[in-house]
């Protein structure tokens, strides 16, 4: 009688060369779950069943498990500790802490820095956009008070030519003031704009002066700057000056008939 064991449980017993097929099925059966638990390891297979037992071997072969591979670790970087982070919340600068690359990060920065210098362009095109038609309404306005003041024969033919042609854009812009109750100097074009009106008809200087809400001087202010003029006999700097503007825009006029 010989004995082999068999992963050291259980035994099988030989007897005159034949073998008793009843103990080696239920031996086979005991081992079963020996070898299902051992069968994830690498230094045992299906071979340690007896080689004389041909069935015995191609059973375990069928019924091996194969060992699997691990899965491949993820190469994705941790994301970033929540509020309830323990460790890394408590680390001078972790409120900066960005999972961005550098790269990555400059062209965020300098996606976010174009977003606001078109929102500043847009505030600037609307302003000038503001500021045009402003302009043009007032350019519109001052056209009507040219008209009413002629329809009303405030001012004749000859001062409402003047009238014209010195209200200017610059003397537009000038009377910015109206409404913004402005204060201080008059600027020299005002002046001289307000001091021509009040010459040809002082009745027209307050109409238009109540139009524009009071934005051009009284003509107590105008008395004070008409002191600063030479008073003496005679034709003054300012007679003489205003005679050679007059005679250069009748020839002009001549010209071009």
């Amino acid at each position: 009688m010989q004995k082999f064991g068999v992963f050291g449980s259980g035994q099988f017993t030989v007897k005159g060369g034949a073998l008793r097929m009843e103990t080696a099925c239920a031996l086979y059966i005991s081992v079963l779950s020996a070898l299902t638990a051992l069968g994830k390891r690498r230094d045992c297979g299906w071979e340690v069943c007896p080689r004389r037992f041909q069935l015995f071997r191609l059973i375990c072969r069928n019924l091996w498990v194969k060992r699997k591979r691990p899965d491949p670790k993820s190469r994705d970087f941790p994301a970033p500790p929540g509020p309830e982070c323990s460790g890394l919340c408590d680390l001078p600068g972790a409120e900066n802490f960005s999972e961005d690359s550098p790269t990555k990060q400059f062209y965020k920065d300098k996606v976010l820095y174009s977003q606001e210098e078109i929102t500043q362009l847009k505030k600037k095109v609307k302003t000038l956009q503001q500021t045009k038609r402003r302009l043009v309404k007032r350019n519109e306005n001052a056209q009507e008070i040219i008209k009413e003041i002629q329809e009303q024969k405030l001012l004749s033919e000859e001062g409402s030519h003047v009238f014209s042609s010195v209200f200017s854009d610059d003397i537009q812009q000038l009377l910015c003031r109206v409404g913004n109750e402005q204060k201080g100097k008059y600027p020299p074009e005002l002046r001289a704009f307000a001091l021509t009106l009040h010459f040809y008809s002082p009745a027209a200087y307050e109409y238009v002066r109540s139009k524009f809400n009071e934005a051009l001087p009284s003509q107590r202010t105008l008395r004070g700057w008409y002191k600063s003029f030479q008073g003496a006999p005679g034709f003054t700097a300012e007679a003489f000056a205003f005679l050679e503007k007059f005679a250069e825009a009748r020839d002009e006029s001549s010209t071009a008939l």
